[in-house]
């Protein structure tokens, strides 16, 4: 996967709402998160924005709550965020080495519909392949 490109100020500011409400794509988190890690006044933006998102959910929903440790929310949700965008490229890798890894098998099976003396040789990869993938997947 590619690395995530550099944000500027203006960009990861337009990208603060949609952070907070969790509607932000992955590709653009990665290089929000990044952005927001490196660069002290857009992270106090996003902590005054998701303070006021947070106070104002406690309004809305009429309740009072014990629990508006802000940096702390912050921190975790960023984690989160680093942590989902972390399994999702190790997914995309995973997916791409067994595309690979099929279309390999559907050419060596290709190759034995014509050359039926190469069957062994397409028995020991399709058991290799079985390997791969247990250890892959486990």
């Amino acid at each position: 996967m590619a690395q995530a490109r550099n944000l500027t100020c203006r960009e990861a500011s337009r990208l603060i709402a949609p952070y907070i409400r969790k509607e932000i794509k992955t590709r653009e988190a990665e290089a929000f998160v990044n952005h927001i890690r490196t660069c002290p006044d857009c992270y106090d933006d996003l902590e005054m924005n998701l303070l006021v998102h947070n106070a104002l959910d406690v309004l809305d929903n009429d309740r009072a709550t014990d629990d508006f440790d802000i940096e702390k929310k912050l921190k975790e949700d960023l984690d989160r965020t680093e942590l989902r965008i972390r399994k999702g490229k190790k997914r995309n890798r995973r997916m791409s080495i067994l595309i690979l890894f099929v279309e390999l098998l559907l050419i060596l099976l290709a190759v034995n519909a014509f050359l039926p003396a190469v069957g062994d040789v397409i028995h020991r990869a399709g058991e290799a392949f079985i390997t791969f993938l247990t250890g892959l997947f486990t």
